[in-house]
């Protein structure tokens, strides 16, 4: 998950795993995943400098050869921030992955479309 402009303080390191705990008991489902907690985006395995400056804020991750969700604790400013990204993560990037190449592209131009219509999609 990248936002562009984004700034933020970041939690405590304890509170980025207790959120995650919290987000599995609540959706156990979705527990068939691996976490990995980074200080900063630029240990994430797909970090590029270039891309990624520091004008992206980085908060999480999904990497489908391992099936893990990095997430960065520094980019989150309230634990709703770390449910946020695990949702987009595990629901979007994770579970899209099962979709073939051609209907995830569908997908995204049905969802660019969308976003020109509305203020809500748009906002996603």
């Amino acid at each position: 998950m990248r936002k562009q402009g984004a700034t933020s303080r970041g939690l405590f390191a304890a509170q980025v795993p207790a959120t995650v705990d919290a987000f599995f008991k609540r959706y156990p489902g979705a527990d068939n995943v691996k976490i990995e907690i980074h200080q900063s985006a630029t240990t994430l395995p797909g970090f590029d400098a270039a891309r990624d400056g520091s004008s992206v804020t980085i908060s999480g991750e999904y990497v489908s050869k391992t099936d893990t969700v990095h997430l960065v604790s520094s980019a989150f400013e309230s634990p709703a921030g770390v449910t946020r990204a695990l949702q987009e993560e595990i629901l979007v990037h994770k579970e899209l992955g099962f979709f073939p190449p051609e209907d995830r592209r569908q997908l995204y131009r049905d969802i660019q479309e969308a976003a020109k219509d509305s203020k809500e999609v748009a906002a996603l």
